[in-house]
């Protein structure tokens, strides 16, 4: 569910302006990273002469994010699967690997290339079509996107740029940046996830499962939980359910009971996700 506003927004900009720029604030484990390799994958793998670039904030990210682009081309039909030229450890290649015929049959001509903020150079001088920016929040030196990365995307047909992460207060530029798109100043599209659209954040009062459909305990979720004034107001003002509440006391214990930390990874507003953990309010 936290999926489908993300590919509505972009599926709305292809189809209005024919192609899309959008920033994501998101909660944590909500499948943001993966919707961004989707839609990569479906414009590389499935498009001729599109060149992609995926950035992540870490090593280990790219690794992640190099892999379920693996797993999307596996996983491919073979009717529709490209060929493959090569592959990397950071780089898929679609074209035809035979030298003979490749003039003949060139094949796709796409490719995605996946590598770590740590990069400086790494979108310098290419033409990418399709750039995927995860946990952008956490890039050390983030001129590098604004400088480098976006002005290397024409705004012409058929090119996307996903930029999408959670919060991180070590720098503003990322909330800089999404402020400016939600306000119309810059070109972008600003989109905010926030955790209860995740059915699994969610356990039930009275069985305690996660995705608990019985209406019998809806209706006695109220009567098995004892709420604080605060829970109470939280409730109100979000729409949450006692189930809601529920998950939250568990991940906040978790997380030792600290509100701001919880509403940093896990918010129900913009406002949440900028909050400084271990601030005192």
């Amino acid at each position: 569910p936290c999926q489908l506003p993300l590919l509505a927004d972009i599926e709305r900009q292809m189809e209005t302006q024919g192609f899309a720029r959008s920033v994501w604030l998101k909660s944590r484990q909500v499948g943001a990273s993966t919707l961004a390799q989707a839609i990569v994958a479906w414009r590389t793998m499935l498009w001729p002469n599109v060149s992609a670039i995926v950035i992540a904030d870490e090593a280990k990210r790219a690794e992640s994010l190099f892999e379920i682009s693996r797993s999307f081309y596996d996983n491919l039909s073979p009717e529709i699967r490209p060929v493959g030229r090569y592959v990397t450890k950071r780089e898929l290649v679609f074209a035809n690997p035979s030298a003979a015929t490749r003039q003949l049959d060139p094949g796709l001509k796409s490719r995605i290339v996946i590598d770590s903020a740590h990069k400086r150079n790494i979108a310098i001088g290419a033409s990418w079509q399709v750039v995927h920016l995860s946990e952008a929040a956490r890039f050390r030196e983030p001129s590098f996107v604004i400088d480098g990365v976006i002005p290397a995307v024409h705004r012409v047909p058929g090119t996307i740029i996903i930029m999408e992460s959670s919060a991180e207060m070590a720098g503003t530029w990322y909330r800089d940046f999404c402020e400016d798109a939600e306000h119309g100043r810059n070109a972008f599209s600003f989109q905010f996830v926030p955790w209860i659209l995740q059915p699994e954040y969610f356990v039930c009062p009275v069985c305690r499962k996660n995705f608990c459909t019985d209406t019998f305990h809806a209706q006695r979720a109220l009567k098995s939980i004892d709420l604080g004034a605060e829970e109470r107001v939280v409730m109100k003002e979000y729409g949450l359910k006692p189930g809601h509440i529920l998950w939250m006391r568990e991940k906040l214990a978790e997380m030792g009971n600290d509100w701001n930390l919880f509403r940093q990874n896990y918010p129900l507003s913009p406002d949440d996700a900028w909050i400084t953990p271990g601030a005192q309010v």
